[in-house]
């Protein structure tokens, strides 16, 4: 098994044990039983390990299935992973500031969406009303997710797909060409 895997596997138990904030990156090297230089060969802190366990998923999904015009697959195997490990979000989800779950998540989707509508309106370089229309998107999705975490998962994987689609420009998730 690769080394991260087991980082991955470690901090998705440790979760399901404790409190995200009581967790120390000994407790991760323990249950991974792995190095302190190991550890920090990947990741800055525990906060990077969190975020990455779902940019890994996330990641790994949008190659699997995300074409340029299948976004609500892509988003119904992430509202999947994210029901599937809801103890596990909503615990970093707690957290706030610095290297939190909700920062990085704003932070990869905008670099993810911004890839797409650089491409679906052919230009290499954003406005700022480009940006600001993408930060707009993003913030919206953002929060539809965090409503869904917040209220119990009341919606389906595959009606939060739908309600997070609804809310995007076409511009986002369709090819034009």
């Amino acid at each position: 098994m690769n080394t991260k895997k087991m980082l991955f596997q470690a901090i998705e138990k440790l979760v399901g044990q404790k409190q995200f904030s009581k967790i120390t990156v000994q407790d991760i090297l323990d249950e991974a039983e792995l190095s302190r230089r190991t550890f920090y060969k990947y990741f800055n802190d525990k906060y990077d390990l969190a975020n990455s366990f779902y940019e890994n998923y996330v990641t790994n999904q949008i190659l699997i299935h995300y074409d340029g015009s299948n976004w609500r697959e892509l988003l119904i195997q992430i509202c999947v992973f994210i029901l599937k490990n809801q103890n596990y979000f909503q615990e970093i989800n707690k957290f706030q500031g610095q290297g939190s779950f909700l920062s990085f998540l704003i932070d990869y989707s905008y670099h993810f969406y911004s890839g797409v509508y650089k491409h679906n309106m052919k230009i290499e370089t954003l406005s700022d009303q480009d940006s600001y229309r993408i930060w707009y998107v993003v913030g919206g999705n953002i929060f539809l997710l965090n409503q869904w975490m917040n209220k119990g998962y009341v919606h389906k994987p595959d009606q939060m797909a739908d309600l997070l689609l609804e809310s995007m420009p076409d511009i986002f998730y369709r090819y034009l060409d």
